[in-house]
């Protein structure tokens, strides 16, 4: 099927690079076992490899996607991951899920209820974001052209939040990544100009 397919080339690829002994078959079930991590060896093929999905973890199905993107998988495979995210959105490490958006948006999958469930479970992990989660994930759902309300409302309270702590470059980013969407909300570009002004020495011109 598809998915045997996409992990045969990756695990063909998997062997051109390492040289491991392991992947020196053919072997669609070895190639998906070392691709997504795992150490032992799945022996199933064909259909059962499809079957793991619906069973993988986060960063499983991470790599999976990130795989997927790579080797241009089929709908088939992009339905399967969009099915496991949905089911399992609320355990998907964030980071995890900043990756699985990517990779839908760069394959040009489109799947806007999987991306507004996804917004939905990431609405509770803000807090734990970084800089550069929030600007990524800014920028797959404006690609995407969505902008799930509760989501949006978290990124800006953690855009704030953070604004206090970062670098020149993360805040010049941040305010280039507004400008270009145009996410004007006053209240997260007066924290942002607020930190700037405090931090102006830092700041130099290229």
């Amino acid at each position: 099927g598809a998915l045997c397919a996409l992990v045969r080339r990756q695990g063909v690829a998997l062997m051109a690079r390492s040289g491991d002994a392991a992947l020196g078959q053919p072997n669609v079930a070895a190639a998906l076992a070392h691709m997504a991590g795992h150490s032992a060896v799945v022996r199933a093929a064909g259909t059962a490899d499809r079957a793991r999905i619906p069973h993988m973890k986060s960063g499983e199905v991470r790599k999976l996607a990130e795989a997927a993107a790579s080797e241009g998988a089929d709908a088939a495979v992009w339905a399967a991951i969009a099915e496991r995210c949905a089911v399992f959105a609320e355990r998907l490490h964030y980071w995890d899920v900043v990756l699985i958006l990517q990779a839908f948006t760069a394959a040009r999958v489109e799947n806007r209820p999987l991306f507004v469930r996804l917004g939905e479970a990431l609405s509770s992990k803000t807090s734990k974001l970084a800089p550069k989660h929030a600007l990524d994930l800014l920028a797959v759902y404006e690609a995407n052209g969505l902008r799930p309300r509760s989501l949006y409302v978290e990124l800006f309270h953690t855009i704030i939040r953070l604004s206090r702590s970062m670098y020149a470059e993360e805040l010049s980013l941040t305010l280039q990544a507004l400008a270009r969407y145009g996410l004007g909300n006053p209240t997260v570009v007066s924290q942002l100009v607020r930190t700037v002004q405090q931090q102006l020495k830092d700041f130099r011109l290229r």
